[in-house]
Order: C-alpha cells, then sequence, then structure tokens
C-alpha cells in the first residue's frame, strides 16, 4: 500500500507538470471535461441512533445533500453480543430514514470490520428496510471469492475498493462480479 501510494503521489506530480507544460488542465490532457457537476456525499456519525439521525438530518436540511454515508454499526461493535449488533444496525438505518425522508440515497460502511460473511449478510438484512444506496465493504476484501458469494446473496448494492490498490486487484473484483459499485482510490491505486 505505501509503494502504491508513493507512486500514486509521483504520477499525480507528473500529470500536473505535464498539464503546465502544456498550458492546459489536467482534466483536458485526460480527454476534457465530461459533466457539469459531480455528485457528492457527506457521513453523518453519531454514536447512538437518536444521534445519527440528528446529524443526518442537519446535514441535509443546512448543506442540501442528497447522499450521506455513514456506518450501520455502533461504536464497540465487538464487545456487543452480535444480535445486539444486528438491533442497534437497524434501529440506526431505520431513524436515519425517518429523519432525512424517502428521497435521499444512505450509504453505510462497515469498514471491513466484519470477518464472517455470514455476519455481513445479517448485518445486510437488518438494513435492508432502509432502502441503503450500498454497504461498503462489510467483509475484508481481499478474499474475492467470499464477497462474490456474499453479492450473490444480497439484496442491496455490496460496495468496495477504497482498500484495494493495483488495476489488477479492481479487474478481478469485476470479473468475479463480486461487487456493484467499485471505489477506486486515486491516491492509493497507483493513481490516475
Amino acid at each position: 500500500a505505501v509503494i502504491n501510494a508513493s507512486i500514486s503521489g509521483i504520477e499525480h506530480a507528473l500529470w500536473d507538470i505535464a498539464g503546465k507544460a502544456a498550458g492546459l488542465p489536467v482534466y483536458m490532457l485526460l480527454g476534457g471535461k465530461c459533466r457539469d457537476k459531480v455528485r457528492v456525499y457527506q457521513s453523518a456519525g453519531g454514536a447512538t441512533p437518536a444521534e445519527l439521525a440528528e446529524n443526518a438530518g442537519r446535514l441535509i436540511a443546512k448543506y442540501g445533500y442528497t447522499a450521506l454515508k455513514m456506518a450501520p454499526h455502533p461504536p464497540g461493535l465487538h464487545t456487543m453480543p452480535w444480535n445486539a449488533v444486528i438491533i442497534a444496525a437497524g434501529e440506526r438505518a431505520r431513524r436515519v430514514r425517518e429523519a432525512v425522508g424517502p428521497d435521499i440515497d444512505l450509504g453505510f460502511d462497515a469498514h471491513a470490520t466484519l470477518f464472517e460473511p455470514i455476519r455481513a449478510f445479517q448485518m445486510a438484512e437488518a438494513l435492508k428496510p432502509a432502502r441503503p444506496f450500498f454497504l461498503e465493504e462489510p467483509i475484508r476484501m481481499e478474499n474475492i471469492d467470499a464477497l462474490a458469494a456474499l453479492k450473490q446473496k444480497l439484496e442491496i448494492p455490496l460496495a468496495t475498493g477504497e482498500c484495494l490498490y493495483t488495476k489488477f486487484e479492481f479487474r478481478e473484483v469485476l470479473a468475479r462480479q463480486a461487487a456493484d459499485i467499485v471505489q477506486p482510490d486515486i491516491c492509493l491505486a497507483g493513481g490516475i
């Protein structure tokens, strides 16, 4: 990861140098403008379902976001009984959905904290009533076979990619149909 991050930094600097030499912004060197705006989401936080819902509602009301991302599980999930974690995840999702309404897209990022695919499936089932936009990295992404098997069972989109470091890893995820949404981090994946 450190080597690819270093390569990414060098690659970004080289694009910048090439753009300056050509007298063009880098996006022109990459083929030109392809959209007028880019949709973004904001992260919402909160230890309790009520805090999370309040913060989510504030972000929508104050800034007008149309999408949010948050952790599905409560703090301290590894010290809690599993059923309590699942119930809390469902409650967090329900409270946020109620706070922001039906039209806001909700992403849930488990930060690869679950190791058993069955637990990731149970988490997804608890979140499903809130109609998630995606569930991001519920399990470690290095086990592409497990990720692909999980994706085939889920009824909500599965996202991964910020911890994949090469185009070859992304190729494998796509070939195995192991995710619905890929999220490369150009600062880690070797650059643009």
